[in-house]
């Protein structure tokens, strides 16, 4: 559990006081959030009557989110407050890409076409491989802030990436060692997960809260409506310049391939690999981080997490692998976590060689400059090991049995 920064500190003291004085904090209602976020977006758009549409598209997310809150048994001030604000900027964007759609619907209307998405396992390379594939001035990639926000208002300023800048560095302030587990920035390309937030579909949820019952869930709902509002996000992206290639990544759609090849079956897929008993803790440590402004001692329990995450991630990369034969031929590549670090341009240029996009001197130098402006380590290092959560070798090979990475291409 990460330590939080004194006004953090002091928000909480000040939430405990109250709650000791007999006074109740604010509930996660479904209903009452939807009618703030509808009269937000109403205010937003400029539309009199907003809609979210078709509730059973996106309410059963919901409920499951607020009841895992309340749930908890000590949330945190400042982690209601958080909660409070990712619910309703979700509906809000709800809200505002109905009304795009609504009003201007050509602006939907293409296919889409062939993305390079990357997936597999987290802690697999997919962050560094990822802003590498967006580095040619032909590679469309979505940052932070986009993904946050990915549609403007309908009418007046449109100021997405300063309110997206302010986000981040607020996210910096409050968690201070996340550059040091993920380095990240409001401008850089980042996970498209996040444009299935509004279908409360998305690992946003458990990666910001700890709520088990919420990662469980995830593993049995369908995927599908969070599948359609991401395409439907991509075409709107995809028009301001057709010319660019939708450039991708989220683990998230290593369990969900089938789905998403049905939103975009030529899709190019690059798969990356390494060792679960090096991914599962360093996944679980990045979460005890990303999780610090909810959590407190009562839920600060690293043993938990270690069955949480691994149970979780087991199951994710067993769907995908059982989903794989529905890949075409020659849309798939994969790659290891050998590879990416000992030889990070070569793996790029096998990749766009293998699904025949350009690689000339001036995209070689794109890659290039990006892998020096990314040193290992630069943030520090990222310490964690099996046993910090409770977690063995042997019940590593029991939960991920069968799965083999791949032998590295590179000597």
């Amino acid at each position: 559990m990460s330590r939080l920064p004194p006004p953090i500190r002091a928000l909480n003291a000040v939430g405990r006081l109250y709650r000791s004085a007999g006074f109740s904090p604010r509930a996660l209602d479904p209903d009452d959030l939807i009618q703030a976020a509808l009269t937000e977006a109403g205010n937003d758009t400029g539309i009199d009557s907003p809609s979210l549409g078709d509730p059973s598209s996106f309410r059963p997310g919901l409920e499951v989110v607020c009841r895992a809150l309340e749930n908890l048994p000590d949330l945190p001030t400042a982690g209601r407050f958080a909660a409070r604000q990712q619910i309703l900027r979700a509906l809000k964007q709800r809200a505002r890409r109905i009304a795009w759609r609504t009003q201007r619907p050509e602006l939907f209307a293409d296919q889409l076409r062939p993305p390079v998405i990357v997936l597999g396992l987290p802690r697999t390379g997919t962050t560094f491989l990822h802003r590498l594939l967006c580095a040619p001035s032909d590679a469309r990639a979505l940052p932070m802030w986009e993904v946050a926000m990915p549609f403007p208002p309908l009418s007046g300023d449109d100021n997405r990436q300063q309110v997206g800048q302010r986000a981040a560095r607020a996210m910096k302030r409050a968690i201070v060692d996340i550059d040091l587990k993920h380095a990240t920035g409001s401008d850089e390309p980042e996970e498209c997960m996040h444009l299935q937030d509004d279908a409360f579909f998305s690992w946003s949820w458990f990666s910001n809260f700890p709520i088990p019952t919420y990662t469980r869930w995830l593993q049995t709902a369908d995927a599908t409506h969070a599948y359609q509002v991401w395409s439907e996000v991509l075409r709107y992206v995809q028009q301001q310049d057709p010319s660019k290639r939708l450039t991708l990544k989220s683990p998230s759609h290593t369990a969900h391939i089938a789905t998403l090849l049905d939103a975009v079956p030529d899709a190019r897929i690059v798969w990356t690999h390494r060792d679960p008993s090096t991914v599962v803790p360093s996944f679980a440590s990045l979460i005890s981080t990303t999780r610090g402004i909810a959590t407190t001692p009562v839920t600060a329990d690293p043993h938990a997490l270690g069955r949480e995450t691994s149970e979780f991630l087991a199951d994710q990369l067993k769907r995908g692998l059982a989903a794989r034969p529905r890949i075409p031929t020659g849309q798939l590549i994969d790659i290891s976590f050998e590879d990416l670090r000992r030889a990070p341009l070569d793996t790029v240029a096998r990749i766009h060689n293998h699904f025949g996009l350009p690689w000339t001197p001036d995209v070689s130098r794109s890659v290039q400059a990006q892998i020096d402006a990314r040193p290992a380590k630069r943030h520090g290092a990222h310490q964690y090991a099996l046993s910090d959560f409770g977690l063995s070798t042997s019940l590593m090979a029991k939960l991920f049995d069968g799965y083999h990475v791949p032998e590295p291409v590179s000597g």
